[in-house]
């Protein structure tokens, strides 16, 4: 008994829907530049992503470029992320930056995207 109830609710939920679609319908012709925007929205979005992919495909080579040098040299004259360069010590976190890939694409688009140095609010997240 129960179980007939709910299957004779999915048709008027089906009604429904195609009721709020008719109204976004209405909106539209009511307000064409909405259309326009929305249109514009979707002819932007290959570019947008095209943009993305090349973002991330830069980042990614840079990454191992930059976690590769941190990997190969050995600093002959830092001690534990101190980097004294004649008399001034500059705490330089080269581990905590370039350490990893992950770490290494982090930084290059929070420091190379973004440019508002993010890494200071970002790093200990």
């Amino acid at each position: 008994g129960s179980s007939t109830g709910g299957v004779s609710q999915l048709p008027l939920l089906r009604l429904l829907r195609l009721l709020r679609l008719t109204r976004m319908v209405r909106l539209m012709r009511a307000v064409p530049e909405l259309l326009t925007l929305i249109k514009g929205m979707a002819a932007a979005t290959r570019s947008v992503m095209s943009t993305l992919i090349l973002l991330i495909g830069l980042l990614y080579v840079f990454g191992i470029i930059f976690t590769q040098q941190l990997k190969d040299k050995e600093c002959k004259w830092c001690d534990d992320h101190v980097c004294k360069a004649g008399e001034t010590e500059i705490s330089y976190p080269l581990k905590e930056y370039w350490g990893s890939m992950s770490r290494s694409m982090f930084s290059l688009f929070v420091c190379g995207t973004l440019l508002d140095d993010m890494m200071t609010i970002t790093l200990p997240i």
